[in-house]
């Protein structure tokens, strides 16, 4: 995985710790992409369900304000940073492809905790909210 990466010396162990932390980077970069794929796909089987479209919308802006308490937010800022697709963009209904994991970033930094990953609990959401170290209030 890493160059030195081992657990037999401080040097190794470091490195171990350091190639975790990077992979848990990139997967900070690529993952929310899938995780909003899901928020969509899950949003639209509940209205194709028959949960009301005004219901649905009051119910993500109460987590929301639990949560990032960003209604609106830049495409690109979403795209890097952001697994749950805000509220203004779901209730545009974005439609998924194919339904994905839930939440698949968050969760691979809940496990890199086993890695020695040191962005467990750095990520801009999770800072001083141990509340949501694990899952949002949404799971």
């Amino acid at each position: 995985m890493s160059p030195g990466a081992g657990v037999t010396s401080v040097a190794e162990l470091t490195m171990t710790c350091l190639g975790f932390t990077l992979w848990s980077f990139l997967g900070l970069l690529t993952l929310p992409t899938l995780s909003r794929q899901a928020a969509f796909a899950i949003d639209n089987q509940g209205v194709a369900r028959g949960v009301p479209s005004a219901s649905l919308t009051r119910s993500l802006c109460i987590i929301d304000q639990q949560q990032d308490d960003e209604q609106e937010r830049p495409r690109i800022i979403e795209t890097i940073f952001h697994p749950v697709p805000s509220v203004g963009r779901r209730h545009d209904r974005g439609k998924a492809s194919t339904p994905i994991a839930w939440h698949v970033a968050r969760t691979a930094l809940f496990l890199s905790w086993a890695c020695m990953g040191l962005l467990v609990r750095a990520v801009h959401c999770n800072v001083g909210r141990p509340e949501l170290w694990v899952m949002y209030p949404t799971d």
